[in-house]
């Protein structure tokens, strides 16, 4: 989710509900990445968007994600 509307982003969803919008917490960002830990990875790119419903601390502090 992400309120920003940046003319170059594709990945924009504006409200909960839209078609492919989600919020991801830390936990599932690391069941992703274990569930490819076989795999020769050398880099993890990650995004973010900025949600509208979620407070500054989600971005800060990694025990408020969940």
């Amino acid at each position: 989710m992400c309120v920003a509307s940046c003319l170059f982003c594709s990945f924009a969803r504006l409200k909960e509900g839209d078609a492919g919008a989600y919020t991801m917490s830390l936990e599932q960002i690391f069941d992703k990445l274990r569930t490819r830990r076989d795999q020769s990875l050398t880099e993890v790119h990650m995004v973010n968007g900025l949600h509208p419903d979620l407070p500054f601390s989600y971005y800060t502090d990694p025990a408020s994600r969940g």
